[in-house]
């Protein structure tokens, strides 16, 4: 399963299947629900609750 992490480090993900989906969070979603079914699965860590809380 990929995953998608926000993240603001520079340093390199480490997981296998991890991808940085940039700064602009709203956007990367809606364009992950578009290319999926539309299911997300959001873990949070932290304040980033947050952020997930405010996505459309």
């Amino acid at each position: 399963m990929p995953k998608y992490v926000v993240t603001s480090s520079e340093r390199g993900l480490d997981w296998s299947g991890s991808h940085s989906i940039g700064s602009d969070v709203a956007t990367a979603v809606t364009d992950l629900e578009e290319r999926t079914d539309g299911s997300l699965v959001v873990l949070t860590y932290r304040r980033a609750g947050a952020t997930a809380r405010s996505l459309p």
